[in-house]
């Protein structure tokens, strides 16, 4: 009775594992079998075979095409051949070539490739299917030597296709080009489900087959279409439309205007168009909504010229954006105007209205006794004249054409930001924000609204009133005015609106607003930066209140402004709860229309004791601090008093609400004070911090601690009034010290700021030569000792006796070097910055391909105009476009959540008194803007330095990359960050003294052929010598490797270690009658003659002397250029076989050499 329960749990027999036949079998195999060894049977096609980024697709018949992930040590597969694979694989790590057998089963021929035309979105058909289609390659970068990445428009699709570059050195010119590609089709789903990425995996460049290219594609060719037309087309017509560009986002659309109007137009090309490019467009009529738009489109730069945008050249202003660009003295001439456009905003007791075309609005004065007021949405061709306006430019009406009537324009949605900025005068547009009170006055409305940046005004005359809940959010469309005038007060910016329904009201205001979500203050800032119109609650203790204006609080070390028409006075150090709108004011973060209550009791905040004389600190920014100092001066001014005071050399400012008697603090001039307040730092144009003041709330915070000195200004003024007829010299001598010393002591400031960043500059610079010098020598050491590897494994694998298995190795040795010489080539450009290739470019393209290449696939976005006009830049395009990517990538990476990187460019001079280490001249700055983490003091000092990132855990050798090759092209690189305003890379670069026409000349030398292939080695037995070859290397390794190379494809050669003893070798031989046709010289040899003076001496001796210089400093400019400086070829170290004696058959073929016949 026990023994029989028992049994049921004796052991049993293992289950053998699956057999794996089909490998599509691994997708359903249990996850924890997929870690064990299966028995492997499989058979089928080889589709496509890329072991480095270990990918296998194979066809196993009845369309079963199958992917397999392949792992180091790789098998020996090539493309459309049918094999057998046996063995044991293991699905959750790969297919190993040491543990399967390949078993050929016939020779390998193509696979049959299906013809994708008109439906290459077709996934259940193609997806992993060889597939052949047309495509248009629209970029085209390196990835690394095995993958050429190119970005292609197929059928409207963005598609991304791998190709093998036969010589990554010399890529194929196919940007622009329209071609014919076979390739493996292979799409992958994102995570919604709804969206594919299409990709083409094409086995060789052969594969590729150009078909023409855009600038002679017959789709461009005949009259294009007036874009006022485009309506009058059928939806999917293809049409071909000219223009010019007025706005663009790379990648998605641009928009396009010509005489009759303006289109949108969706392109997935990636190529940046400055503002006002003429274009030529071919693609098909769509629709967005009830606009019409261009899709699936495709376009080039004008061929010939394009009508302009703005007038018909008779001098009459055509379009409002025309009148835009005059400058105040042209407006003030009265220039003729003749626009077409629709009234936005008009009232039949006003004398003005505002008219809008595609250009934008303007606002147009008239006599009332002479023309009515024109009604809404009414057409109009209005004739008139410039004037001059406190809004900026209008017009004077003097002539009206009626041409019935049109709909108001869909409205753009501007920040508050840009609407105070005034460029939106007269514009038909849309703002957002919350309600904060409502005034009506008979018909006539006021709608208060609060903005994250500020308050604007929406102005409307109905006889229906708006009726909001205070704190509801609501989106505003009519027609902005800035800095105008009202009865009831003045308002920054008004907004004009015709209709009662242009308001809409976005979102309720909550019942409670102490119901929200409680935040932390270190939080705001971030959410700021990624959040639009949001209301927070927070809880802070007050260290500070103007009761109406404002309160100061702070909570956990970090300050906070709260604007509050709120009254009430909480007791000092109480704990408050505040909800307000999220915003800024300048740089600062702040809470904007909060309502707040006390909650708690405390005793109040203590001051922070700071070092004033340390840079300013932006995490103390409305913080309670205290410091000491001498008074040096006061003066008043507004309503406040500023204290100036002195603590050592650092000269910082104080403010207080004026006191009964200023009086009072002329008897402290001179004493020494501690004062207690907020710490509020000023911010310059681009939210950098640049100066700091002590915020004092009352007298209380001033303690005297020490009494004015006896001898004052007072007292030197009443002893020179005693003296009698010395006293009005006196005075005015104390009257100009005083205002020398103000004025000087601002000099001082700002000097000595200018002096610690230089100092700073200084010492990482000096750091950072010491570390490139260290990394420079030791790349060239590792060359040299990979010159031996290499060149062994070449050779090895030359032997016809090699078996499969040790082929096989030697291959994957062979592999492993190239990654080596791959790391030790970015040693070298980060020591040496690369020795800059330099051409005259255009830097606005190289940061739109910089941002393009940097940001594909991430969540943040750049928001970059490119620039017309600029001159080009001596540089180096591929080396600064790697700056350029470095710090994309790091802004990239500071915002994992997000966010948009602002990039702007602009041309500055610099004069001969400046304060930089740059000399003076012009120069093009670039500045990224991004609000992830900032950056502390520490790690601004160390980012240039790559081992820091070990103290901070982060990897700076990208940016000490960056800067190392900025500082190479003659500029340099500045860092800033701050709590609220992110981080700023500015990196300056100095324009070009060339003339700007070589700009577009060919200088790449990337068009030349590439070389042939070596000999096949000759026997022995043969005639004689290929050539005699002279050796100089100071490395005992490369002269014995290369000797067996040289040797081995029949060359005769000699080695020697020093170029002194080169210069007499060949002078022997020579005069022996055994002359050298060739030497290839060392670059460096350390105690003695290098490459260079050896070339000289030989020359001294056979001015026709052929030469190959080598060196482990790949990047030198003797090695970038060789032919300036006398070389014949160059090869870099470390060099296999077929590199080396690559380079010498280029050299011999140049020119015959003395008694042989080569080749």
């Amino acid at each position: 009775m026990v023994l029989a329960p028992l049994a049921s749990f004796a052991p049993l027999a293992a289950e053998p594992l699956l057999v794996v036949e089909d490998l599509n079998a691994v997708w359903t195999m249990p996850v924890g079998e997929r870690e064990l060894p299966h028995p492997l049977d499989v058979e089928g096609r080889v589709v496509y075979h890329d072991p480095q980024w270990g990918n296998l697709w194979i066809d196993q018949g009845h369309d079963r095409v199958r992917y397999v992930r392949v792992v180091a040590p790789y098998l020996d597969l090539k493309g459309g051949e049918s094999v057998r694979l046996t063995g044991t694989f293991v699905p959750g790590q790969g297919l190993r070539g040491d543990q399967v057998t390949v078993e050929r089963l016939d020779r390998a021929e193509p696979v049959a490739a299906w013809s994708t035309q008109g439906r290459f979105d077709d996934l259940q058909r193609f997806d992993q299917r060889v597939v052949e289609t047309e495509a248009y390659v629209d970029d085209l970068q390196l990835i690394d030597d095995e993958h050429l990445r190119l970005n292609l428009i197929v059928e409207g699709h963005p598609v991304i296709c791998w190709v093998p570059p036969t010589d990554p050195a010399h890529l194929p010119d196919w940007r622009g080009r329209f071609v014919r590609l076979t390739g493996l089709y292979s799409a992958r789903v994102d995570p919604t489900g709804n969206a594919f990425t299409f990709e083409l995996w094409t086995g060789r460049e052969d594969l590729v087959v150009v078909l023409n290219d855009i600038e002679t594609d017959a789709r461009f060719a005949g009259e294009p279409t007036a874009i006022g037309r485009l309506r009058d087309l059928s939806r999917g017509e293809s049409v071909v439309i000219s223009g010019n560009v007025r706005a663009s986002i790379s990648g998605e659309s641009i928009v396009v205007r010509d005489e009759t109007g303006e289109v949108l137009v969706r392109s997935l090309q990636r190529e940046r168009l400055p503002i006002g490019t003429a274009v030529d467009v071919h693609g098909v009529v769509a629709a967005d909504g009830a606009q019409r738009i261009v899709g699936q489109a495709l376009y080039r730069r004008a061929l010939g010229p394009v009508a302009s945008a703005g007038s018909t050249g008779d001098k009459v202003i055509k379009r409002v954006d025309g009148l835009r660009e005059l400058s105040p003295a042209e407006v003030a001439a009265g220039q003729p105007v003749e626009l077409a456009g629709l009234v936005t905003w008009s009232l039949p007791e006003a004398d003005f209205f505002f008219l809008q075309d595609l250009g934008g609005g303007v606002r147009v004065e008239f006599d009332a006794d002479a023309y009515p007021a024109p009604p809404l949405q009414k057409a109009l061709l209005v004739r008139g004249v410039t004037i001059a306006t406190a809004q900026g430019p209008a017009v004077r009406l003097t002539g009206v054409e009626d041409r019935g009537s049109q709909a108001h324009p869909q409205s753009r949605v501007i920040s508050y930001d840009r609407a105070a900025s005034g460029d939106e005068n007269g514009q038909w547009v849309a703002l957002r924000g919350f309600v904060r009170e409502v005034i009506s006055d008979g018909d006539w409305r006021w709608i208060r609204v609060t903005s994250p940046e500020g308050e604007f005004t929406a102005h409307l005359q109905s006889p229906v009133n708006f009726v909001a809940t205070p704190g509801s959010l609501i989106r505003v469309q009519g027609v902005c005015e800035t800095n105008v005038e009202l009865a009831h007060g003045r308002v920054g910016v008004l907004l004009r609106v015709p209709f009662l329904h242009d308001i809409t009201i976005e979102e309720d205001a909550p019942a409670n607003v102490y119901d929200l979500p409680l935040r932390d203050v270190s939080e705001l800032a971030r959410l700021q930066a990624v959040s639009d119109m949001v209301r927070v609650r927070i809880r802070a203790r007050l260290t500070h209140q103007l009761p109406g204006d404002y309160l100061a609080l702070e909570q956990g070390g970090i300050g906070l402004r709260v604007l509050s028409r709120n009254t009430s006075v909480p007791s000092p150090g109480a704990e408050i709860e505040a909800v307000g709108i999220l915003g800024l004011e300048g740089a600062h973060v702040v809470l904007r229309e909060a309502a707040f209550r006390q909650v708690g009791t405390g005793d109040p905040v203590h001051a922070c004791v700071i070092d004033i004389a340390k840079p300013t600190d932006p995490a103390l920014d409305l913080r309670l601090v205290r410091v000491e100092g001498r008074l040096h001066d006061v003066w008043h001014e507004d309503g406040q008093s500023r204290l100036i005071m002195q603590t050592g050399d650092t000269i910082f400012g104080a403010t207080l609400r004026s006191v009964d008697d200023p009086a009072f603090f002329d008897s402290l001039i001179d004493a020494k004070l501690s004062v207690t307040g907020l710490y509020l730092v000023q911010f310059d144009d681009f939210g950098r911090p640049r100066a700091v003041m002590i915020q004092l709330r009352s007298l209380d915070d001033l303690v005297v601690l020490e009494s004015p000195r006896w001898w004052t200004a007072g007292r030197a003024l009443g002893l020179a009034t005693i003296l009698g007829a010395c006293a009005l010299l006196v005075l005015a001598w104390v009257a100009s010290l005083r205002s020398r010393v103000k004025t000087q002591t601002k000099q001082l400031m700002e000097q000595m700021e200018r002096q610690r960043i230089l100092e700073a500059d200084l010492e990482r610079g000096q750091r950072l030569e010491a570390l490139s010098k260290l990394t420079g020598g030791i790349a060239h050491d590792f060359n040299n000792a990979m010159t031996g590897v290499t060149g062994n494994l070449s050779l090895a694998l030359l032997d016809p006796e090699l078996d499969d298995e040790t082929g096989a190795c030697l291959r994957d040795a062979e592999a492993g070097a190239r990654r080596v010489r791959q790391l030790t080539k970015q040693l070298a450009t980060f020591a040496e910055g690369g020795a800059p290739h330099s051409a005259p470019h255009d830097l606005s393209e190289v940061i739109g391909e910089a941002l393009d290449v940097a940001l594909h696939g991430s969540n943040c976005i750049a928001r970059f105009e490119p620039l017309i006009g600029l001159r080009s830049i001596m540089m180096d395009r591929e080396q600064i476009s790697r700056a350029l990517q470095n710090l994309v990538m790091r802004a990239r990476e500071a915002m994992p959540d997000g966010g948009t990187i602002n990039v702007t460019l602009e041309q500055r001079k610099l004069a001969a008194d400046h304060a930089s280490e740059l000399p003076s001249g012009d120069y093009l700055v670039t500045r990224l803007h991004d609000r992830g983490a900032p950056w502390s003091a520490e790690q601004i000092r160390s980012v240039f330095d790559p081992y820091a990132g070990a103290l901070h855990g982060d990897d700076r050798m990208a940016m000490a990359m960056a800067h190392s090759i900025v500082r190479r092209h003659g500029g340099t690189l500045e860092i800033e960050s701050g709590v609220t305003s992110g981080t700023y890379c500015t990196m300056w670069l100095p324009v070009s003294e060339r003339d700007d026409t070589a700009l577009n000349q060919a200088s790449d030398k990337s068009t030349q052929a590439a070389p042939a292939s070596p000999p096949e080695p000759t026997s022995e037995g043969s005639d004689g010598p290929m050539a005699r070859v002279l050796l100089m290397d100071d490395e005992p390794a490369v002269r014995s490797i290369a000797g067996r190379v040289l040797r081995h494809w029949n060359y005769e050669v000699e080695m020697v270690a020093e170029g002194e003893t080169a210069v007499q070798g060949y002078e022997a031989a020579a005069a022996a009658g055994r002359p050298f046709d060739l030497v290839i010289l060392d670059l460096t040899v350390p105690g003695g003659w290098g490459g260079l003076r050896t070339l000289e001496q030989l020359k001294l001796i056979d001015p026709d002397v052929r030469s190959v210089v080598a060196s482990g400093y790949a990047d030198d400019p003797v090695m970038s250029d060789h032919e300036q400086f006398g070389f014949d070829e160059a090869v870099p170290k470390p060099y296999d076989a077929q590199a080396l004696v690559a380079a010498i058959q280029r050299a011999l073929t140049r020119r015959n050499p003395r008694g042989h016949a080569h080749f």
